[in-house]
């Protein structure tokens, strides 16, 4: 049986722009809802403002 999962709220912080494009495309269209980030600030930012479900963080971002 193939059942689509919940609806998740995406935090994904990714300082690569061609990455963060493919993810701004590929989440919603799984179901999902995505909120996405450059960098770590950013992140944080968004952190404080809103809730998630689960976070995608690129690991060798700058700073």
């Amino acid at each position: 049986m193939n059942s689509s999962p919940d609806k998740l709220r995406v935090l994904f912080v990714d300082d690569e722009a061609p990455i963060r494009s493919v993810m701004q495309i590929e989440l919603p269209r799984m179901g999902h809802d995505v909120t996405v980030c450059e960098d770590g600030q950013t992140a944080l930012d968004a952190l404080e403002a809103n809730s998630f479900d689960a976070a995608i963080v690129d690991l060798r971002m700058p700073g």
